[in-house]
Protein backbone atom coordinates (compact mmCIF):
# COMPACT_ATOMS: atom_id res chain seq x y z
CA UNK A 1 0.00 0.00 0.00
CA UNK A 2 1.22 3.46 -0.89
CA UNK A 3 -0.22 6.71 0.42
CA UNK A 4 -1.05 9.27 -2.25
CA UNK A 5 -2.00 12.95 -2.15
CA UNK A 6 -3.54 13.31 -5.61
CA UNK A 7 -5.65 10.37 -6.84
CA UNK A 8 -6.10 11.85 -10.31
CA UNK A 9 -2.34 12.28 -10.83
CA UNK A 10 -1.48 8.93 -9.25
CA UNK A 11 -4.11 6.98 -11.17
CA UNK A 12 -2.96 8.61 -14.42
CA UNK A 13 0.60 7.44 -13.73
CA UNK A 14 -0.29 3.87 -12.79
CA UNK A 15 -2.90 3.36 -15.52
CA UNK A 16 -1.55 5.38 -18.46
CA UNK A 17 2.20 5.16 -17.90
CA UNK A 18 2.51 1.75 -16.20
CA UNK A 19 -0.58 0.33 -17.96
CA UNK A 20 -2.14 -1.06 -14.78
CA UNK A 21 -5.90 -1.49 -14.51
CA UNK A 22 -7.95 0.09 -11.74
CA UNK A 23 -9.81 -2.94 -10.37
CA UNK A 24 -11.65 -1.40 -7.46
CA UNK A 25 -12.17 1.91 -5.70
CA UNK A 26 -13.52 1.87 -2.18
CA UNK A 27 -14.55 5.18 -0.63
CA UNK A 28 -15.07 5.57 3.09
CA UNK A 29 -16.72 9.02 3.37
CA UNK A 30 -17.20 9.00 7.15
CA UNK A 31 -13.57 7.98 7.65
CA UNK A 32 -12.30 10.46 4.99
CA UNK A 33 -10.18 8.08 2.96
CA UNK A 34 -10.41 6.14 -0.27
CA UNK A 35 -8.62 3.01 -1.43
CA UNK A 36 -7.65 2.23 -5.01
CA UNK A 37 -6.59 -1.26 -6.10
CA UNK A 38 -4.64 -1.75 -9.32
CA UNK A 39 -3.16 -4.76 -11.08
CA UNK A 40 -2.13 -6.01 -14.48
CA UNK A 41 -5.49 -7.42 -15.52
CA UNK A 42 -7.69 -7.19 -18.61
CA UNK A 43 -10.53 -4.69 -18.07
CA UNK A 44 -12.87 -7.05 -19.93
CA UNK A 45 -12.39 -9.68 -17.19
CA UNK A 46 -13.75 -7.42 -14.43
CA UNK A 47 -17.25 -8.58 -13.42
CA UNK A 48 -20.06 -6.06 -13.79
CA UNK A 49 -21.93 -7.17 -10.65
CA UNK A 50 -20.72 -5.11 -7.65
CA UNK A 51 -20.35 -8.05 -5.23
CA UNK A 52 -18.72 -10.28 -7.85
CA UNK A 53 -16.34 -7.43 -8.74
CA UNK A 54 -15.15 -7.06 -5.14
CA UNK A 55 -14.61 -10.81 -4.71
CA UNK A 56 -12.83 -11.04 -8.07
CA UNK A 57 -10.58 -8.04 -7.39
CA UNK A 58 -9.44 -9.37 -4.03
CA UNK A 59 -8.69 -12.80 -5.47
CA UNK A 60 -5.91 -11.51 -7.76
CA UNK A 61 -2.40 -12.90 -7.25
CA UNK A 62 -0.84 -9.44 -7.04
CA UNK A 63 -2.30 -6.00 -6.55
CA UNK A 64 -1.09 -2.50 -5.71
CA UNK A 65 -3.10 -0.59 -3.13
CA UNK A 66 -3.18 3.20 -3.03
CA UNK A 67 -4.62 5.10 -0.05
CA UNK A 68 -5.81 8.67 -0.32
CA UNK A 69 -6.52 10.50 2.94
CA UNK A 70 -8.87 13.24 1.84
CA UNK A 71 -7.86 16.71 2.96
CA UNK A 72 -4.10 16.10 2.61
CA UNK A 73 -3.90 17.46 -0.95
CA UNK A 74 -2.70 20.93 0.02
CA UNK A 75 -1.34 20.16 3.48
CA UNK A 76 2.46 20.23 3.28
CA UNK A 77 2.71 18.79 6.79
CA UNK A 78 1.11 15.61 5.35
CA UNK A 79 3.84 15.11 2.78
CA UNK A 80 4.66 11.53 1.85
CA UNK A 81 8.27 10.56 1.40
CA UNK A 82 9.08 8.94 -1.94
CA UNK A 83 12.21 7.22 -0.68
CA UNK A 84 14.51 8.70 -3.33
CA UNK A 85 16.47 10.76 -0.81
CA UNK A 86 17.39 10.51 2.86
CA UNK A 87 16.11 8.71 4.89
CA UNK A 88 15.85 6.14 2.00
CA UNK A 89 12.90 4.34 3.58
CA UNK A 90 11.25 3.17 0.36
CA UNK A 91 12.98 1.33 -2.42
CA UNK A 92 10.78 0.39 -5.32
CA UNK A 93 7.86 -1.57 -6.66
CA UNK A 94 9.00 -4.40 -8.93
CA UNK A 95 7.26 -5.83 -11.98
CA UNK A 96 8.40 -8.24 -14.67
CA UNK A 97 8.77 -6.82 -18.19
CA UNK A 98 9.71 -8.45 -21.49
CA UNK A 99 11.78 -5.35 -22.50
CA UNK A 100 12.78 -3.08 -19.63
CA UNK A 101 14.69 -0.63 -21.84
CA UNK A 102 11.77 -0.31 -24.27
CA UNK A 103 9.43 0.22 -21.31
CA UNK A 104 11.70 2.95 -19.92
CA UNK A 105 11.81 4.68 -23.31
CA UNK A 106 7.99 4.56 -23.54
CA UNK A 107 7.63 5.96 -20.00
CA UNK A 108 9.99 8.84 -20.81
CA UNK A 109 8.06 9.60 -24.00
CA UNK A 110 4.88 9.81 -21.87
CA UNK A 111 6.52 12.29 -19.51
CA UNK A 112 7.72 10.06 -16.67
CA UNK A 113 10.91 11.18 -14.95
CA UNK A 114 13.49 8.73 -13.62
CA UNK A 115 15.53 8.97 -10.46
CA UNK A 116 17.60 6.00 -11.63
CA UNK A 117 17.29 3.90 -14.78
CA UNK A 118 17.94 0.14 -14.84
CA UNK A 119 21.59 0.46 -15.96
CA UNK A 120 22.47 3.35 -13.64
CA UNK A 121 24.38 2.80 -10.44
CA UNK A 122 25.37 -0.52 -8.93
Amino acid sequence: MLRIKDPKKSLDFYTRILRMTLLQKLAFPTMTFSLYFLAYEDKNDIPKDKDEKVAWAFSRKAMLGLTHNRGTEDDDSQSYHGGSSDPWEFGHIGTALPDVHGACKRCEELGAKFVKKPDDGK
